[in-house]
């Protein structure tokens, strides 16, 4: 092969990638034209070396005897020490630093941090450590006392030969975050008979708006310059993560994720680069006898997926549950402040009719229709896909689970009426009236058809329940007051007078919201109430490691006079915790 050819090198790593794959990180690591035959127990290396020449016969490939070797225990592989202790740095590196004075030009200071982060996965907090380093290469230079103490701390650092520790397939990590105001890092570690040995140590220098970021978004962004130059171990590893803050919570809720996957996505002002960086979402609507079901996938341009289902609490029809599933999903990646998007989804006659390719002739398509249409002109561009079911399988699966009457979470939304009866966002009581909206919904002939009526005012019927009476915000709210505290009313919780209300054959579309919004507001039960004494969030232990690690000092006094005329206390208490 001619590597004098640019591509050369890809194409022979792909050859041997095909060649090598069923040995590849078991007993073989092979990278362009440097082969490594590994085995962790002596008897079995001839094994190995076997499976290997068989797989070159197979091929054809031979190789040159003069640059093997065979029976090593430890050896040179891409510029490291690899024995069965672990993964050392090239000596000769390291001792290229310890053998360099003090830099007396620019030039000098790059050649220094050049060879430091030759080794930075080795050395812990590396770019704390050359922090000082950089600041000269910012102004003119001068070698000040600051810079002088971090080149011989580093030395004194490398004096100790680091060793990374390799990790086992499919065992437990832990990544631990460390923040400093200008650098964030991490450490890899595996425990090996009861003892914590390094895999791989990161950090990052915090540059512009970063460097003001909270302590909580620079551990947010620990986390996620970690995960991407640690790729591989989170895909084979699990990975648990170290801190004593609440980092979980954080990221518990969708838009909270979403944010910051939007914050820390590498933005670019080149237009053709920006092009490729789109959200995708996957979008997916079930209709069963009683009630409807909304899947969404959002995937960012970093390969990151955020899921979202919608338990709808009525029947719609399949067309019906494809357009809301396409509204929620646009209003999802609205939500995390994306620009360009691209949707895709399985109904040939929505996306049809979005981009112009079928007519919408019924009254409620337009209305959907034109709810599509106003979402996308907040968008600097969207596009609209037919795929497959098979390709939307995703999708599918979510909008199958929320239509599922009992399968519904404390994180599941829930929908109660279509979204062209809700002009502009969820109806609350104060508000105008709803039933003006429904009634302009309704065609013509249904208004004394379909429809039951009673006194002019509609029955729905929920699920198996008899029809209910759908009650203005007026009635709504005097229902709720004589249902809570009135002659029978008993001051009963949220959920209880919901059904209350349910059961005695009433209903408006946020009957929840409001029963939850009256409950929290009547006066007698928040006096009578029960005082809950459990802490609003878990407690999380925080172990010194080691004793007297932060303690403080306290002088009590002054007392009657003692021995040795002494009459004050020094107390000093160790915070373990």
């Amino acid at each position: 092969m001619p590597f004098g050819l640019k591509n050369a090198g890809a194409t022979y790593q792909r050859l041997v990638n095909h060649m090598f794959h069923p040995q590849i990180r078991r007993n073989v690591e092979v990278y362009v034209d440097d082969m490594l035959v590994k085995s962790l127990e002596e008897c079995k290396h001839l094994d190995d070396l076997q499976e290997t020449f068989n797989t070159l016969r197979r091929y054809s490939m031979k190789l040159n005897p003069s640059k093997c070797a065979f029976g090593v225990v430890s050896g040179k592989f891409l510029g490291f020490m690899v024995s069965h202790k672990g993964i050392e740095a090239n000596l000769e590196k390291i001792k290229e630093i310890l053998d360099m004075k003090p830099p007396q030009s620019i030039k000098e200071v790059q050649s220094l941090t050049g060879r430091v982060a030759a080794i930075n996965r080795f050395v812990s907090k590396a770019t704390d450590k050359c922090l000082p380093f950089f600041k000269v290469l910012k102004k003119a230079f001068e070698w000040t006392d600051e810079c002088q103490r971090a080149f011989q701390d580093l030395k004194t650092y490398l004096v100790t030969p680091p060793l990374l520790s390799p990790s086992v397939v499919r065992e437990e990590l832990f990544l631990y975050l460390a923040v400093t105001p200008h650098v964030v890092s991490s450490s890899l570690i595996r425990e090996e008979a009861k003892m914590q040995k390094p895999v791989y140590y990161t950090s990052r220098a915090l540059r512009g708006a970063k460097g003001r970021y909270s302590l909580m978004e620079k551990l947010a962004f620990a986390l996620i310059t970690a995960s991407r130059k640690l790729g591989h171990y989170f895909q084979v590893h699990v990975i648990s993560v170290m801190t004593d803050h609440p980092l979980k919570k954080a990221m518990n809720k969708l838009e909270a994720a979403g944010h910051f996957i939007a914050e820390f996505t590498p933005r670019c002002d080149d237009e053709e680069v920006q092009e490729d960086k789109k959200w995708v979402v996957h979008v997916d609507g079930s209709s069963t006898q009683h009630a409807g079901g909304i899947g969404v996938v959002l995937q960012s341009p970093e390969g990151d997926k955020l899921k979202h289902r919608v338990h709808l609490q009525y029947r719609p029809t399949n067309n019906e549950v494809k357009y809301e599933a396409l509204l929620k999903g646009l209003e999802l990646v609205k939500s995390v402040e994306a620009k360009s998007v691209l949707v895709l989804g399985d109904s040939l006659l929505v996306m049809g009719q979005i981009n112009g390719t079928y007519e919408a002739k019924e009254e409620r398509m337009k209305k959907y229709l034109e709810r599509v249409l106003h979402l996308v002109k907040k968008f600097k561009e969207a596009n609209f896909i037919q795929i497959t079911r098979e390709e939307n399988a995703e999708a599918d699966t979510l909008a199958k689970e929320a239509s599922a009457i009992g399968t519904t979470d404390e994180y599941d939304e829930i929908q109660y009426v279509l979204r062209v009866f809700r002009p502009s966002g969820t109806t609350r009581l104060g508000s105008s009236n709803f039933l003006h909206s429904l009634f302009a919904a309704l065609p013509g002939d249904l208004h004394l058809g379909r429809t039951e009526f009673h006194h002019t005012r509609p029955l729905f019927r929920l699920l198996r329940l008899p029809s209910l009476r759908c009650l203005a915000p007026d009635e709504a709210n005097y229902v709720l007051r004589e249902v809570h505290e009135g002659a029978c009313g008993n001051h009963s919780g949220a959920k209880s007078l919901i059904h209350k209300v349910v059961r005695a054959g009433y209903y408006w579309p946020t009957v929840q919201v409001d029963a939850k919004a009256y409950v929290k507001a009547c006066d007698k039960c928040q006096r009578f109430s029960n005082i809950p004494k459990q802490p609003s969030e878990y407690l999380t232990p925080m172990m010194a490691p080691w004793p007297f690690a932060q303690w403080g000092l306290d002088i009590l006094g002054p007392f009657p006079l003692g021995t040795r005329q002494m009459k004050f206390l020094v107390v000093g208490i160790d915070y373990f915790t």
